[in-house]
């Protein structure tokens, strides 16, 4: 269980700094941010995860968020290329609304981004592998433009959701 704790916090910190260093090239309006989350003891159920977190919204507008998420759950066959597409999709987004745009000019600097890239989406991989998971990707649609990809995976008494959130503002 000690080694499981020790990947659990290297997954959350590596995704965790890949996005800071996204906030900290984007434009500051439109950001890609990646984040994490990941339950050890018990599995997280759906209804857990897709929350509006204000406490100003009701029940009933919780209910057709919930809904509205629910509405866009798809299966997902393998992991490995719904993280590489997820992964690829805010790295552009990153390209599109980014403060330093001669990073992609050079050849040295955006090989750099995409190994550091690379590298967090293989231990999110390595780190997945052995669990015999049920795996699901839901689309929240802000209606601004911005959208977030949540790919969850669950077990009987574990669950890892990673969010990928492209935002227009």
């Amino acid at each position: 269980m000690k080694h499981e704790l020790a990947d659990k916090q290297i997954i959350e910190n590596s995704i965790e700094l890949l996005s800071d260093f996204f906030n900290v090239i984007s434009d500051g309006y439109n950001p890609s941010i990646i984040s994490v989350r990941i339950s050890l003891n018990r599995r997280i159920e759906e209804k857990e995860i897709f929350k509006l977190t204000d406490h100003q919204y009701s029940d009933i507008a919780n209910e057709r968020y919930f809904n509205m998420v629910l509405s866009t759950k798809t299966d997902v066959q393998t992991i490995a290329n719904r993280l590489d597409e997820n992964f690829e999709w805010s790295f552009e987004h990153l390209k599109v609304f980014c403060q330093v745009p001669s990073l992609f000019d050079s050849q040295f600097h955006l090989d750099n981004l995409k190994n550091l890239i690379y590298k967090v989406k293989e231990r999110l991989e390595q780190y997945t592998r052995q669990w015999n998971v049920n795996a699901h990707e839901y689309t929240i649609d802000s209606g601004d433009g911005s959208l977030v990809r949540a790919i969850v995976l669950q077990e009987t008494n574990r669950t890892l959701v990673v969010e990928f959130g492209n935002y227009i503002h």
